[in-house]
């Protein structure tokens, strides 16, 4: 069959559709895969092809990571659940995951941006190094719910239009149990153990061997300490270019130790080492000051209002009207034509009034995903990151920032 001639299954498609014009006059379709129109091929790899894609159901682009012939679709949907249960601003966000056509696939958030090689050159050894604690800072969260890279190279880290670095590829995912659900977030006194690679082409060693870590050369199983080697390769190599600074130095040394045992204890510890070099985006400044008077200013009236029991109206408000919405609410709500889109920043906004933070961000979230320039949806996941760490923040403050003219 010409399935199992071709290894991409859109080119099976196209020449289908092809002899059938040439036979029949049949006209060209537009390709899909579920509901989403194909447009474009922007990848490949040994196991899955990634096309540019358009969902017409929510007006964005994302990125279909779709397993050719005789892949493995338990390994995709693996990286999907995996993927799902991961909110960081540093990594990227899956959406969807099914099956077309005896394929699975999987929706992704498509990020538009340089790889991080791309955009280093020209670049101070201080901006490389800030790229760098982004992406170590999202791996530390993906090994904390338990799971391993396993492929944490230049080409799988993008930074975006907001000028944040995104890991983007997870195509070698792996857990500790192959044939169940990602398990809980661990702490750093219950380090995981990966086990071997159960879930990568048969008799391959899993990774790219110019950035792989040396003890899996011999057959050792994937940890959270390789995929730090790989980061600290990734650093060693985009910094190679005059003189670096002794933090650099002494984070790649130990990154990159032969002996796993000798290496930062998390990628937390890594960006810890490496965030005093100095950041290049100063610039920032004073729009997070103006962000913390935001923050401040929604606590404030949070707390004035906590002595009074809201209707249950105030707490659902889908179904009210806004009449008495109040004032700072009113202001955040604005700046989208898209009516669902303005009525779910509400419901975030008034989630993140009473300390709902998952509804806050469910309703942020939903908002941008009906009208991805909703700038005051971004202030909103501002707000919510930021009473967390200020580098969770920074990437929606840079996308609000961008957008302020609709503030």
């Amino acid at each position: 069959m010409i399935e199992d001639a071709i290894a991409d299954p859109l080119d099976a498609e196209r020449v289908k559709q092809e002899v059938a014009r040439r036979l029949f006059g049949a006209p060209i379709a537009p390709l899909r895969i579920g509901r989403f129109e194909v447009n474009e091929r922007i990848g490949a790899g040994g196991m899955s092809v990634v096309y540019r894609a358009h969902d017409p159901e929510l007006g964005r682009d994302v990125a279909i990571k779709l397993l050719k012939a005789g892949g493995r679709s338990e390994r995709l949907r693996r990286e999907a659940r995996v993927l799902a249960k991961l909110r960081h601003p540093n990594v990227v966000t899956v959406y969807e995951v099914g099956t077309w056509r005896e394929h699975a696939f999987v929706a992704l958030e498509h990020v538009v941006g340089s790889t991080l090689d791309a955009w280093a050159q020209g670049r101070s050894h201080d901006e490389i190094a800030a790229r760098v604690v982004e992406v170590a800072r999202g791996l530390d969260t993906v090994h904390r719910l338990g799971v391993v890279h396993r492929d944490v190279k230049p080409a799988n880290i993008v930074v975006d239009a907001s000028g944040a670095a995104r890991l983007i590829d997870f195509g070698l995912v792996t857990d500790d149990t192959p044939d169940a659900d990602v398990p809980a977030a661990t702490t750093p006194d219950a380090p995981t153990k990966p086990s071997a690679p159960t879930l990568t082409r048969d008799g391959a060693i899993p990774g790219t061997p110019r950035y792989m870590a040396p003890e899996l050369q011999g057959g050792a199983p994937s940890t959270p300490r390789s995929d730090q080697h790989s980061l600290g390769v990734t650093l060693d190599e985009l910094t190679r270019s005059g003189a670096r600074a002794p933090a650099i130095e002494r984070v790649i040394a130990r990154a990159t130790d032969r002996d796993p045992a000798r290496r930062f204890e998390d990628l937390a510890s890594f960006a810890d080492a490496l965030a005093p070099t100095k950041s290049p985006r100063g610039s920032l400044l004073p729009a997070m000051l103006a962000l913390v008077a935001v923050i401040a200013l929604g606590i404030g009236l949070a707390f004035v209002w906590s002595s009074r029991t809201p209707e249950p109206s105030a707490l659902a408000p889908s179904g009210a009207t806004h009449e008495d919405d109040p004032p700072w609410i009113v202001a955040l709500v604005e700046g989208s034509d898209h009516a669902e889109a303005r009525e779910a920043q509400r419901r975030g906004l008034f989630a993140y009034r009473t300390g709902d933070d998952g509804g806050a961000l469910a309703g942020f979230e939903g908002a941008l995903a009906l009208d991805p320039t909703y700038g005051a949806a971004e202030l909103g996941l501002a707000m919510v990151y930021a009473q967390g760490t200020v580098h969770e923040a920074r990437p929606h403050l840079a996308r609000a920032v961008a957008a302020r003219s609709t503030l």
